[in-house]
């Protein structure tokens, strides 16, 4: 469906929700990226947006991924004579952070909170204007 956001992924390791869920590079993105980057960074060399977009590959950047940081760094960079560097790009993700129970209650967090399903037994938390940003799944005590 058009405009629909992909399901977070829950990273237990990390204690978060990786919202980038969708295909990873392809030949088209790449290309389209490439030229986006040069575009904005004339200066930047060929070789460097090669370097840039097999560092991105490497990290699994997805093509939604790719392009929000590319998007970031025009948007963001205050280089002004000079180039953004690939970290610039690579540094770039966008994940929830989701809390225990214990976590919530030890930091009394429970007015800026809501219960979200990862997909466990049990719920998680994380802050309500990530839930409501990004369309997460709130835990359904019922089920």
């Amino acid at each position: 469906m058009a405009g629909s956001k992909p399901t977070p992924v829950y990273d237990g390791q990390a204690g978060e929700l990786v919202l980038y869920t969708d295909d990873l590079l392809d030949d088209i993105s790449v290309a389209q990226l490439s030229l986006r980057v040069l575009t904005a960074f004339p200066t930047m060399k060929k070789g460097q947006v090669q370097l840039l977009i097999e560092m991105m590959i490497e990290e699994g950047f997805t093509v939604q991924r790719a392009k929000d940081a590319v998007n970031h760094v025009i948007r963001t960079y205050q280089g002004w004579d000079k180039n953004p560097n690939i970290a610039n790009f690579i540094g770039f993700d966008r994940r929830v952070k989701t809390y225990t129970h214990a976590e919530v209650a030890d930091n009394n967090l429970w007015d800026s909170m809501m219960m979200i399903d990862v997909g466990l037994d049990r719920p998680r938390w994380a802050m309500i204007e990530d839930v409501q940003r990004h369309g997460i799944k709130r835990w359904d005590a019922d089920v």
